[in-house]
C-alpha cells in the first residue's frame, strides 16, 4: 500500500521540516557515511527531504520505500521534494551545508 498524506495539508507534521542535519562526510566533523541509513530515521522508517548546497552532477540514493533512485544535475540551492532513507553517493566528499537533511 502507498503511503501519503492524509488529512488536513497544514496540520500534517511531515509536510514542513523541523529539523535539520548537514551531511558531512570529510573532516573533522564528518557526521555521515554513504550508504548509512541517514541519523534519525532508523527507528521510524520516515525518509527525510534534501537541501543541495552544491552543484551534484550525480546523486544516488535509497527512497523511503526502499528503492535506489539516482539524481543528476541538481545545482546548488536546491530543494529536492523527495524522501529518502540513506545517500549511496554523490560523486566526492561533502562538507557543512553541501546536503542537508531535512526532518
Amino acid at each position: 500500500m502507498a503511503r501519503g498524506v492524509t488529512g488536513n495539508f497544514q496540520s500534517n507534521p511531515r509536510v514542513f521540516a523541523h529539523d535539520a542535519l548537514s551531511l558531512i562526510t570529510s573532516g573533522a566533523t564528518a557526521n555521515y557515511v554513504f550508504g548509512d541509513v541517514i541519523p534519525g530515521v532508523e527507528v521510524s522508517g520516515n525518509g527525510v527531504c534534501l537541501y543541495v548546497g552544491k552543484d551534484i552532477a550525480t546523486l544516488s540514493v535509497t527512497m523511503e520505500t526502499g528503492s535506489d533512485c539516482i539524481f543528476k544535475n541538481l545545482k546548488a540551492g536546491q530543494f529536492i521534494p523527495i524522501l529518502v532513507r540513506a545517500v549511496k553517493s554523490v560523486g566526492g566528499q561533502l562538507a557543512e551545508g553541501e546536503l542537508v537533511a531535512l526532518y
